[in-house]
């Protein structure tokens, strides 16, 4: 939650340093919200003890199916900017999460990150691993992908390739809401809408009012005729 709460900060300063304003942030759209409600529920989901490891794949198919739903809300939104790096790092968390019944954890990262409460952590991962999280494992693919990457002091996380894109897509989400619509605030817009983004229209050709013309014929009737100059002696 800390990290979350980070990229939104994050992603308001940058936009306002690229001129861009809080206010903006009011008029943000999101289709279908209620997904993103409903997939971060399913991660909370109580699953009971049972024999076997039957609890164990319960589990794991609720947060399968917590971030398929979670790619259903991103896929709604995937025009505005930043989703589909959001888009990227689901998929990459639930591809390995699929493969390795769970999120692999590396046991370094997690000296790094914790310090002096790694053994803690440990020894909860060894005897509470389940769906979320668990110690890597030698049979574990994808490594690279797996929560490898230690957050020290003070957040204390052990984070995945998807993690990070997910909190960087979070961030340029909230950068361009701040700025508006696509195109409404554009370095270097000019008044007379030249690349400012918008649209300038083109003046329409209008027809000649009937009124003038008729009076135009009536003059040029009236008028005497120009003569011709007179020749020189």
């Amino acid at each position: 939650m800390i990290l979350v709460l980070g990229a939104i900060v994050a992603g308001m300063l940058v936009g306002l340093i690229m001129g861009g304003s809080i206010r903006q942030l009011a008029e943000i759209r999101l289709r279908w919200w209620p997904l993103a409600l409903l997939g971060l529920a399913l991660q909370l989901v109580p699953v009971p003890s049972m024999r076997g490891q039957l609890d164990h794949w319960l589990a794991v198919g609720l947060l399968i199916a917590s971030y398929m739903v979670l790619l259903g809300f991103v896929a709604a939104n995937i025009r505005l900017p930043g989703f589909w790096i959001i888009a990227v790092g689901f998929a990459l968390n639930v591809v390995v999460i699929a493969i390795n019944g769970g999120m692999p954890v590396s046991k370094p990262a997690i000296e790094q990150a914790y310090g002096s409460r790694n053994p803690a952590i440990l020894n909860d991962l060894k005897r509470n691993g389940g769906a979320k999280h668990h110690l890597q494992r030698p049979d574990d693919v994808l490594i690279p992908l797996t929560d490898v990457i230690p957050l020290g002091t003070p957040v204390r996380l052990v984070l995945s390739v998807g993690d990070v894109l997910f909190f960087v897509g979070v961030t340029w989400v909230i950068a361009a809401a701040t700025k508006g619509p696509a195109g409404r605030h554009r370095p270097g817009a000019g008044r007379d809408g030249s690349d400012s983004g918008w649209e300038v229209a083109e003046p329409e050709p209008t027809s000649p009012d009937p009124s003038s013309v008729r009076s135009e014929r009536a003059e040029f009737r009236d008028s005497p005729p120009a003569r011709a100059p007179s020749p020189p002696p």
